[in-house]
């Protein structure tokens, strides 16, 4: 992971660098900007999207408009999701609830369906495609008595099912853009984040053994098995029953809204960037 990471920051700084230089030369081809939006998730406290559980989302980022058809984005965003097997009767029993914030640094590419720029035979609304790659951080936390706890930190799938709380992930989807004038450009997007951890919600594999929970005392082994609440104070779920389902990663998903500033020199030729 510490390859992956090293990687990816290199990257992201060679973004950077690419639009400081860039924007010495031909400062047109730069956009920076901010966004607001809405975020949920996919795993096994969801199976399919609960509406309710939507929580806030938001972003800043840098574009560099390559040409009117490709470009490419870096971006951090900041987002909350959340999810409760309250919400689905075939789960009630479980009992499991959680919720994280997720702290994503992206690198994306987008292709534009339309010729799209400032120049006189550019259009100025196009739809795009994008996809790329992404690291991001994440500290799920389940609620007990009115109150929040990490859960990383209780272990509640046992000592042997420790996980690290940053993962990466490949994030895609669609958005339109809009040049309202020479300098500012408004966007919407939708985008799907593939992650590569199954431990967003902190559920995956099997049910510790209680016994040892319960040793580090009642919030551990509530938060282990919450089903005890649900059954006059009996736990039912015994050492290694299936707790979660393994087989499938943990998804979550950002829908939003952008403006951001073109910066803006005069040139020659306003048919290039």
């Amino acid at each position: 992971m510490s390859k992956i990471l090293n990687t990816f920051f290199s990257f992201v700084l060679a973004s950077f660098f690419i639009v400081f230089i860039v924007s010495k030369t031909d400062a047109q081809n730069i956009e920076i900007g901010a966004n607001i939006g809405l975020s949920n998730y996919l795993g096994d406290l969801a199976p399919t999207p609960v509406i309710t559980e939507t929580k806030p989302a938001c972003g800043i980022y840098t574009r560099i408009n390559m040409s009117s058809t490709w470009a490419w984005t870096n971006g951090f965003t900041f987002a909350q999701v959340s999810g409760n097997d309250k919400n689905f009767d075939f789960n009630k029993n479980r009992n499991l609830n959680f919720r994280s914030n997720i702290y994503e640094l992206a690198s994306t590419f987008e292709f534009n369906y339309l010729k799209y720029g400032v120049g006189v035979l550019d259009n100025r609304f196009t739809s795009y495609l994008f996809a790329g790659f992404a690291v991001f951080g994440f500290e799920p936390q389940g609620q007990y008595n009115g109150n929040w706890y990490n859960l990383r930190a209780i272990q509640t799938e046992g000592p042997g099912n420790g996980y690290q709380t940053f993962s990466y992930a490949v994030p895609f989807g669609i958005g339109i853009k809009w040049i309202l004038n020479r300098s500012f450009n408004f966007e919407c997007q939708f985008g799907f984040r593939k992650t590569y951890t199954d431990y967003l919600d902190d559920v995956s594999k099997t049910y510790s053994d209680i016994s040892q929970q319960i040793k580090k005392g009642q919030v551990s082994a509530v938060l282990s098995d919450p089903s005890i609440l649900n059954n006059g104070g009996t736990f039912t779920n015994k050492n290694g029953y299936k707790r979660g389902n393994s087989d499938f990663n943990d998804w979550y998903m950002i829908l939003n809204v952008g403006l951001s500033y073109r910066i803006y020199r005069k040139v020659k030729c306003s048919r290039f960037y």
